[in-house]
């Protein structure tokens, strides 16, 4: 649910430090899952392969 507005939160505090650097995240845990008690996201730069 939040995965596409993290990246891009990222990307707008990456822009506005000058960089030209896009990310993609992708969230590997859920707080709505047993056990888990927070949501847990993984960012890495997008490669020209996944544009």
């Amino acid at each position: 649910m939040f995965t596409g507005w993290f990246a891009g939160a990222m990307d707008q505090i990456l822009a506005a430090s000058g960089s030209s650097l896009r990310t993609v995240a992708e969230q590997t845990q859920s707080a709505a899952e047993e056990g888990c008690d927070i949501g847990l996201f993984t960012v890495q730069p997008l490669t020209d392969a996944a544009r």
